[in-house]
């Protein structure tokens, strides 16, 4: 997409110049952040049927682009620390 930078579709080829892999990128504008990225991944093998899908999120909390991190989270000390703050 020449807007977002993302890539949205990917056509795979064989060894013989035949269209083998079709990836796709279903993406959302986050307007508040502002942010254009993909919500799934899906790759299609046309010549086996096989499909691979992932990052589906549904079952998880929306996005909170409103954190905002202390520069301490990303100390070397940081990382020692066990749980979550």
């Amino acid at each position: 997409d020449e807007d977002g930078w993302q890539i949205m579709v990917i056509d795979h080829y064989d060894g013989q110049g035949r269209l083998w892999r079709l990836s796709e990128a279903p993406s959302i504008n986050y307007y508040e952040v502002p942010t254009f990225w993909s919500t799934l991944e899906i790759h299609n093998d046309l010549q086996s049927g096989r499909y691979l899908v992932s990052g589906i999120d549904n079952q998880e909390t929306v996005n909170d682009f409103g954190y905002d991190a202390d520069p301490a989270n990303f100390s070397p000390q940081s990382l020692r620390v066990t749980g979550v703050r």
